[in-house]
């Protein structure tokens, strides 16, 4: 720290204006300007052993000003700057008189455990919030679980009806060309080719009213076949896929059920300056 080569009283009398701003500032509520001020005084202050104690009162007072600073707002780095401050100053050993250099070193102690204990807090209820967001993640997976698997097995159902519905026509398809193919045969035995065009009226209506409901069932057929077809392979496939998502939705909740947890350890602090 650079020093005034002016004579010590001198610099004493700067100092002591310095240090009357800074309670102005500290009296006014304005704590960062007061601490600024006492480290500008701080800094005023002679090197002559002498003046060791009053460097030692100055440099506490800072730490007390950062310390009700932090009482005021709950800002830790309040807190960090009191102990570099300490850290920079407890140093150069003629810096302090062995009295203020142990009061010094004590309250460098006591704001390492301080800090070490909000921080440990901090971590904890950090620790804590996380396994809040985890668990209401798991419980929003397993919802989406049991939605998505129960709507994949009902559609999974019903494309199985489709695929019936698929079978049931090309069944009834079958039946109908069976039933074609012998009504071609029983007619070409009472001597009616159909391979044969009719001649007149009589033979055109007797053809269509052994042929109409036979081609209205293969129609049938045809329809079922393609509705089932379709529908069926759609919502199978649409099933299948939803019941996959949901099975996945629900291991990760098990994941994130499973995870390990910190347990959350509460801790009181205070501090109390003397302003």
């Amino acid at each position: 720290v650079a020093r005034s080569t002016s004579p010590p009283v001198d610099d004493m009398e700067a100092a002591s204006a310095t240090l009357a701003e800074a309670e102005q500032k500290l009296a006014g509520g304005d704590v960062d300007a007061a601490i600024a001020r006492f480290e500008a005084a701080l800094d005023q202050i002679p090197s002559d052993a002498g003046y060791a104690p009053t460097r030692a009162q100055v440099l506490l007072t800072i730490v007390e000003a950062h310390e009700a600073g932090f009482a005021r707002d709950g800002d830790l780095e309040r807190l960090r700057g009191a102990k570099r401050l300490l850290d920079r100053y407890l140093g150069p050993l003629e810096l302090l008189d062995e009295q203020g250099r142990a009061a010094a070193e004590e309250r460098r102690v006591r704001l390492i455990d301080v800090i070490g204990a909000i921080e440990e807090k901090q971590r904890a209820e950090e620790a804590a919030r996380a396994a809040t967001a985890r668990r209401e993640r798991a419980a929003r997976a397993r919802r989406a679980g049991r939605v998505l698997s129960a709507a994949g097995a009902a559609l999974t159902g019903l494309g199985g009806a489709g695929l019936i519905v698929m079978a049931t026509g090309i069944g009834v398809g079958r039946a109908t060309a069976g039933q074609v193919d012998q009504a071609k045969a029983d007619a070409l035995a009472r001597g009616d080719d159909w391979s044969a065009p009719c001649t007149d009226d009589m033979c055109s209506e007797a053809r269509r009213a052994e042929l109409d409901p036979l081609l209205v069932r293969g129609s049938a057929s045809n329809v079922l076949v393609i509705v089932g077809a379709t529908t069926g392979a759609v919502l199978v496939s649409t099933g299948a896929a939803l019941l996959a998502i949901g099975r996945r939705k629900k291991n990760e909740a098990r994941a994130l059920e499973v995870t390990p947890t910190a347990s959350p350890t509460s801790f009181g602090v205070v501090l109390q300056g003397r302003f």
